[in-house]
């Protein structure tokens, strides 16, 4: 999986967005209105989420988070 970084106007993290692929990433960005930045790596998630972009099931190593 991969995150969508959005900063601030002076480079601070205000939100990271889950994406599936590299494709979602770039198609969150043109939905959004943000520059693409690149990829920045593979990460791994504990819990599964969504993709913030084609909301597909992001499967996390320990599966669905359990309330």
């Amino acid at each position: 999986m991969h995150y969508v970084m959005i900063e601030d106007n002076e480079g601070q993290l205000i939100e990271a967005i889950p994406v599936c692929s590299e494709s979602c990433a770039r198609q969150y960005c043109s939905d959004n209105g943000l520059d693409y930045d690149g990829w920045n790596g593979c990460h791994e998630l504990e819990f599964d989420d969504y993709c913030g972009s084609c909301e597909s099931v992001i499967v996390g190593v320990l599966g669905a988070y359990v309330y």
